[in-house]
């Protein structure tokens, strides 16, 4: 039997740890960005076209005003100048279980929306990264 305890896994973007998180279960998602490849079908037999594409896409749901959604509208800020901004890179561990994910030389896709009301505002942010670098272990 496999544990996990969100308060055990840790995520660094360019050196700043990520705390903040919004309430939920899927307050951080790592997914493919696109496809890895193609199948295609023909009368005898089918060809599977890789594309060697192994970018990831990074979407965290934060507290707003917290330090963290700060420090990531700074970046999202910085990233407005491509003369100066470089891209972000990023690191996830899953303390418990082991598994790690390094993701490389990110930007962001999406500005997060502005939200109030009468409960928890949370700030998504989606990075889209050039490459990931996925290691996953059996779990505890």
């Amino acid at each position: 039997m496999a544990a996990y305890d969100h308060r055990f896994s840790v995520l660094v973007i360019d050196g700043h740890a990520i705390n903040d998180w919004a309430d939920g279960t899927d307050v951080l998602q790592i997914n493919p960005s696109s496809d890895i490849g193609t199948l295609t079908e023909g009368i005898n037999r089918s060809v599977f076209v890789s594309t060697n594409k192994n970018g990831a896409q990074l979407v965290i749901s934060l507290l707003q005003n917290s330090p963290d959604g700060k420090f990531l509208n700074d970046r999202l800020k910085s990233q407005a100048n491509l003369k100066t901004h470089s891209p972000l890179q990023a690191y996830y561990k899953d303390t418990v279980n082991g598994d790690e994910i390094k993701l490389i030389n990110g930007w962001f896709t999406a500005k997060p929306a502005y939200v109030r009301g009468n409960g928890h505002n949370n700030m998504q942010y989606t990075i889209t990264f050039e490459n990931e670098d996925r290691i996953l272990t059996e779990g505890k």
